[in-house]
């Protein structure tokens, strides 16, 4: 039991991590923009803002390739 509860939280706090969220919603708008867009718009449309003034750099070419 102590064994599987430390694994759990260890699991918990990857997934909550920055890096992580950044990672899955990216992801999640190659799979999906639409339903990315939908489930969170303010964050959609503020990725887009910075993505648009270069903030993401090299990630910009990868968004566009992709056609979102």
């Amino acid at each position: 039991q102590k064994r599987i509860s430390a694994r759990i939280s260890k699991i918990q706090k990857y997934y909550k991590r920055p890096t992580e969220l950044f990672a899955r919603f990216v992801e999640a708008l190659y799979i999906d923009n639409e339903a990315v867009k939908l489930i969170a718009p303010n964050a959609s449309k503020r990725f887009f803002e910075l993505l648009e003034h270069n903030y993401y750099k090299e990630l910009k070419f990868v968004i566009k390739s992709i056609a979102i």
